[in-house]
Formats: structure tokens, sequence, C-alpha cells
């Protein structure tokens, strides 16, 4: 096989992104370089996210965007990933690699994060006036149908709209945001207090409109029989206060406990503790919180508006997916748990096994055989 010459362009050094990038770094097929053009948020570094000053040494800075390629003596000689014409300094990118006629790859998740805020995270009308959005960003997909070497996708749904636009599906292949094997180890630290149940529905992320926290914390308080069960929300609370006295005013307050932001390297004790995640978002282009859950083995429910759960979830095997934004469909599907607690142990050793298949050297894998393919086409 031969050794293919990369580079990717990255806005921040991502966790969802880092262990993927550390594998194909370390691959005798690979010689890598990665440039990012801007740094994480505070929010981000205050959950463990890397900045400057932690970088390896196949990864650069590119401080000064008039001179892209000052790192990159060889950049014509490579492949360059780069993640669409969201950001100017792509914008600004991608052109110079057709006129020099420089093998580039697209990569990204679905479209529509800014439409869906737009919209204050309203799935029906989202779903209405999506179709016609995606217009948007024909003349991109253009650009990468006629000029990109292959198209690499996150997912079911990023696949999907990438088609829509009109990038030939030959050229697609799935790459995705992998993390690795968390361990699922009986801990006697005390971590929760008083907040003692025999099983746990869990959600890790921040607690705001875009991930159904009203819809979850409304499911959760209409379950029957929910006496052994209790609900943890792990993350920020971005609602100036407004679930706390949601959960007061339904007298859930013994029943769901919060937490605020856990630094990523304590989450995984967290996670130990609980029996099914809940990720009730309504819109994640991926969701690698779900790659997490399943590889420590819990049963997951998530929605059709997450580009993970098409991927993560087999429906009755290890979870449910759910209509984004659906309380009722919801509701159902956690009390399936509540009224059979078998179910969580069945589903549990599926969520494991499918796991497996998104560790960063299976994606390494994934990304040689496309780019095996595409040099066979050229």
């Amino acid at each position: 096989m031969k050794k293919y010459k990369i580079c990717f362009w990255l806005n921040v050094p991502s966790n969802h992104q880092t262990l993927f990038l550390d594998e194909l770094n370390i691959s005798d097929k690979i010689d890598l370089k990665v440039c990012y053009f801007a740094k994480p948020s505070s929010d981000r570094l205050k959950m463990g996210w890397r900045d400057e000053s932690n970088l390896k040494n196949y990864e650069f800075y590119i401080k000064n965007s008039n001179e892209k390629f000052i790192e990159i003596e060889d950049w014509k000689e490579r492949i360059h990933i780069v993640m669409g014409y969201s950001y100017k300094f792509n914008r600004e990118l991608i052109p110079i690699f057709i006129k020099n006629n420089v093998k580039w790859i697209h990569w990204s998740e679905r479209y529509g994060i800014k439409l869906a805020e737009l919209l204050n995270f309203n799935t029906f009308l989202f779903k209405l006036i999506y179709p016609l959005f995606l217009l948007t960003k024909k003349t991109y997909a253009n650009l990468v149908q006629k000029y990109a070497f292959g198209c690499f996708s996150q997912g079911y749904l990023a696949k999907k709209d990438f088609i829509k636009l009109g990038i030939d599906k030959k050229k697609i292949r799935d790459l995705y945001y992998t993390t690795l094997p968390l361990n699922r180890l009986a801990s006697n630290e005390n971590i929760l207090g008083s907040f003692s149940y025999k099983y746990i529905f869990i959600y890790v992320g921040r607690l705001n409109p875009r991930k159904g926290i009203s819809e979850l914390i409304i499911a959760f308080s209409t379950l029957k029989n929910k006496e052994e069960w209790g609900l943890l929300l792990i993350g920020e609370d971005e609602s100036s206060g407004y679930y706390k006295t949601m959960i007061q005013d339904k007298s859930l307050q013994n029943s769901i406990l919060c937490t605020g932001s856990i630094h990523s390297d304590r989450v995984v004790s967290f996670l130990n503790k609980a029996s099914v995640f809940v990720l009730p978002s309504k819109y994640d282009g991926w969701g690698a919180v779900l790659n997490e859950s399943a590889s420590i083995g819990l049963a997951l429910i998530s929605t059709d508006q997450t580009g993970s759960a098409y991927h993560l979830i087999e429906e009755e095997k290890n979870g449910y997916i759910v209509e984004a934004g659906n309380v009722e469909a919801l509701n159902e599907s956690m009390q399936k748990y509540v009224n059979n607690h078998k179910l969580i142990e069945a589903h549990s050793i599926h969520s494991k096994k499918i796991s497996d298949r998104f560790t960063p050297k299976a994606n390494v894998k994934r990304f040689l055989n496309a780019l095996n393919e595409w040099s066979e086409k050229v």
C-alpha cells in the first residue's frame, strides 16, 4: 500500500478529532500534518479541550491567514482535508487548491445548525424549511463534485444532504467522530452524595434548548412507577435557572440531580453510575457522547436529529431513536426500561459490540480504504 501525504485544515484542536489524528499519525501509511486556524472557546477549555500550548509534533497553528502554507513546504504534494465553506479561511483555501490542481477532500457533518438556531430549535419548522435551506449550499457542492478528490460524510444525515445537493454517492465515504472505549468500572467513590437510585437515566452536555432538556425533564416527570429511577444531568446550565425552577415546580428536586459543568476526565465516573444514556437533542451533527456511552455499555436513547444515533443505536437491540421534540415518544422509550429492567443488561451488551466499529483504529481503516478507492479512479 502506498504512503499518503495528508494535511487536515481544522478550526480548533477538538477532543472529537484528536484520537483519530493520533492514530493516523502512527500509521506507516500516512505522513500527517494538521493545521488549525482558530482557537477553542473558553467554554471548551473549561471542559478539557487543548489549546496552542499543547500541540503535538504533527500540529501547527496558522497565525497569519495570508501565510497559509508557511509550515507546509510540500503542500502541493499533499491531499488536503477541509471542512467546508462555513469558515472564511476555507473559502480562501479551496480556490488555491483548485487553481494549483492540488488534491482536496471535503469532510463535514450535516448542514443546518445556524438555521436550527434561527428557528429556536423548532423541529417542525426546521424540517419544513430545511430542503430550501440546502439550496444555499449548492454552489459549494458543485465545487466538491467537480474538483474534490473525494467527500467524507460524518454519518447518514450528512451523506443524505450531500446526495441531495448533487454529489455523486460514489464519491462519498463515511468518516466519523471517534472516541476511545471507556471502562465500566465499579467505584466506591460517592460522587452523587445522597442521590442514591438503583437505576439512573443520564444526560451529558450543555443544558439548553438545542439539547431538548425541557422535553427530557417533562418525559421523566411523567414516567410511571419510577420510584427506583433518578435522572442525572451533567453539564453547564445555560437556562439562567429555568431548568432548576422547572424541576422544583414538578417536585423533582430529589430525583433529578444537576451537577453543573464537569471536566471531561471525570465524566466517565458519572457514566459508570448510570443505566441508560439519553440524548434528546433537537440538532446534533454527530453527538460523540453517544460513542462514549455505547463504549461503556449503556443503553441509549436519542433522536432523529442526532447524526450518531443512526449508527450507534440499533432499534430494540441497544436503544431507541425517537422524533426530536416529541415528549410522548421520549417518555415511551424511557418507560420501556422502567417497565423491564432486563432490557438494560441486554442493551448494554449490544452497545459495547456496536461501539467497536467506531474506534480510532477503525476510522483509520475507513480513511485508507477510501483513499485507495479514489486513487484507483484517478
